[in-house]
């Protein structure tokens, strides 16, 4: 550091490969589509997600990150969606219906 102060690193998260191909992604597609009429974006992003956590431990782990709306996320202005987390929840709900 240019400063030559101490300083401690934590809270890492480790990597988080995208898998191409990706039953759960393929199944949350399909409902994206047929409940919303749109097609979902799907894209890989450098970020601090649990999901990395969840796949270093579990061989073959086959997960996706999707959420409601946010807004100025991590800020005194933080807001959520409150209809895209009833959409989200429905597709959740369905999502765990045809894993069943």
């Amino acid at each position: 550091n240019m400063l030559n102060l101490p300083y401690e690193t934590f809270g890492h998260y480790p990597p988080w490969e995208f898998k191409e191909n990706s039953l759960l992604r393929n199944i949350y597609c399909d409902i994206y589509k047929e409940e919303l009429n749109q097609i979902p974006k799907v894209k890989a992003i450098h970020a601090g997600l649990e999901c990395g956590v969840f796949a270093a431990g579990i061989k073959d782990f086959d997960c996706i990150s999707i959420g409601p709306a946010l807004y100025d996320i991590h800020t005194t202005s933080e807001r959520l969606s409150v209809s895209s987390t009833k959409k989200t929840y429905n597709i959740i709900l369905k999502i765990l219906e045809k894993l069943k």
